[in-house]
């Protein structure tokens, strides 16, 4: 896998069915990737309305321990056509990212890959 980064919003943070788990919509600035990803309550590290920095890598990407959060996941689902995207399951809990074929292509993203996830406030916030 190629690193994807981009900076977005999250433009909704809604409880869930379990407890202590919410779920995060953050957007892309140039509105072509979406993500929804499961949160538990202390692993969550902005707000709704927060710019965030967001990190999909094959290597450990750069954080601040504390501030930032970094997950090590797999790939376990590649979804092409109108709802194409990918997602990838962190320990259980789940990271839904819609975005274009070309640009999973492009970023060399395949299924049973470990990656890395990051999401960090952004520092113009």
């Amino acid at each position: 896998m190629k690193t994807l980064a981009f900076r977005g919003t999250v433009t909704e943070i809604t409880s869930s069915d379990i407890p202590q788990i919410s779920i995060a919509t953050i957007v892309s600035e140039d509105r072509e990737i979406t993500i929804k990803l499961d949160v538990h309550e202390k692993l969550k590290v902005f707000d709704e309305g927060d710019l965030v920095e967001v990190v999909f890598s094959s290597e450990k990407p750069d954080y601040v321990y504390g501030r930032d959060f970094v997950g090590r996941g797999i790939i376990f689902a590649l979804r092409k056509g109108r709802n194409a995207g990918f997602q990838v399951s962190i320990g259980g809990l789940q990271v839904n990212v819609l975005c274009s074929e070309e640009l999973m292509e492009r970023h060399a993203i395949e299924p049973m890959e470990e990656i890395y996830v990051k999401i960090a406030r952004s520092r113009y916030n």
